[in-house]
């Protein structure tokens, strides 16, 4: 099992048996916070449109939902060469679920990722 390491300014959602929590970077520590936003999917796309705030804050207002949607297992903002995207993380890919995930996420665009089911580590 791998820990989600965040650069500084970058961020994630991940589930935990039914738990979400958003993880925020600083440097190599890495800090739970809970999500208090919640946005309906539609209220948080875009149609190729310039992002019009921080990808952290597109991860709080729409991790809830996309959580929600069985299959998905986590969320995070990543790098695409210089360009930011928000990557959401599947437990595996299917057509149906591709279908139901947005091509873009408050002006930045959404690239999706096989990592298989995530658990939480053993102490």
């Amino acid at each position: 099992m791998q820990r989600a390491r965040f650069a500084p300014g970058e961020a994630g959602a991940f589930a935990f048996g039914g738990l979400v929590s958003v993880a925020r970077g600083f440097g190599n520590r890495v800090a739970g916070m809970s999500i208090v936003l919640a946005l309906a999917l539609a209220g948080c796309g875009g149609s190729g449109a310039p992002p019009s705030q921080p990808a952290v804050r597109v991860i709080e207002a729409s991790a809830d939902s996309l959580m929600a949607i069985p299959g998905v297992v986590g969320v995070y903002e990543g790098r695409s060469g210089q360009e930011p995207v928000i990557r959401i993380m599947l437990a595996a890919r299917s057509d149906s679920l591709v279908r139901r995930l947005p091509k873009r996420l408050g002006g930045y665009r959404v690239e999706l990722e096989v990592t298989g089911p995530i658990e939480p580590m053993q102490r």
